[in-house]
């Protein structure tokens, strides 16, 4: 590790910031091909600028789909997991001479 901090001193000129490895190793490797192979070019730079800057990153559908489709609700998925009964399943157990109803919930 320490070998690895003081290659990212010397490549960034800098102290690293980050103690994980693999974030380490990932940003040698990258500034060492930068420098063999050459850095993005100054279009590519801007590019990737305007790309960050895009207003229309989107976290939900747009207006216009949810007005012009009848019933349409935007839903995240939430993974379910199979060892779970699904929701409304009732579980029946005699526990101590009672017999115990559970219904599974969201």
């Amino acid at each position: 590790m320490a070998a690895l901090l003081d290659k990212y001193a010397e490549l960034f000129g800098e102290r690293s910031p980050s103690r994980n490895r693999t974030h380490l190793v990932r940003k040698v490797a990258w500034r060492v091909q930068a420098l063999a192979y050459g850095d993005l070019s100054e279009r590519a730079r801007q590019r990737a600028a305007e790309l960050a800057k895009d207003a229309d990153t989107r976290v939900s559908a747009p207006r216009s789909l949810k007005s012009s489709t009848p019933g349409f609700t935007a839903t995240i998925p939430i993974p379910h997991d199979a060892r779970v009964p699904p929701v409304g399943t009732a579980i029946q157990r005699e526990y101590r001479g009672r017999q115990i109803k559970v219904v599974v919930t969201r």
